[in-house]
């Protein structure tokens, strides 16, 4: 488990310097959203001090975080809990892979109306190359752009690093 703001730093410039150096890979049609989650979304929560693996929270009903095991459609990929309310969650989390833009009406779409009717007014979108930090209290419907209205942020793998703060995007 992360002890230090330091060494979360340091597990999450890993992350970035492998997706950067392998890019090219990562972002084959063929590299898939489960190998994105198991190499970098779950080790990059599991950085910022998340038991994603459960490796200390053995208690089915006692985990922080429910990961969705299987690409099933209609279903969160993460689900972030705080103790000791494990029933409702705090935060979702939508992944997909790289290869895939993000910035997409349906994808939002997807992950507004995971928190709509959960009542979460954020999530987060992410295929790890990019973070999105979604505005979830507006309803949003397909076809009228309005799952790009709200107060969303964006930013990118890179932004994690001292060395490079170029990619900053609102």
């Amino acid at each position: 488990m992360i002890k230090t703001l330091d060494e979360a730093y340091e597990k999450v410039k890993l992350l970035v310097e492998d997706f950067k150096k392998n890019s090219a890979r990562y972002m084959q049609v063929d590299y898939n959203e489960h190998n994105t989650r198991v190499d970098f979304i779950n080790p990059f929560f599991e950085a910022l001090g998340w038991d994603v693996s459960h490796k200390e929270q053995r208690d089915p009903y006692s985990q922080e975080v429910y990961a969705e095991k299987t690409e099933i459609e209609g279903r969160v990929d993460y689900s972030f809990y705080l103790a000791p309310d494990f029933r409702n969650p705090v935060l979702f989390v939508e992944a997909k892979k790289p290869s895939v833009e993000i910035h997409n009406e349906l994808h939002y779409l997807q992950t507004i109306k995971y928190s709509w009717n959960a009542s979460l007014p954020v999530s987060i979108l992410t295929d790890f190359q990019q973070l999105h930090i979604i505005d979830c209290r507006g309803k949003a419907k397909a076809g009228d752009n309005s799952v790009f209205s709200g107060d969303h942020k964006r930013y990118v793998y890179t932004d994690c690093t001292l060395s490079d703060q170029s990619g900053l995007e609102n």
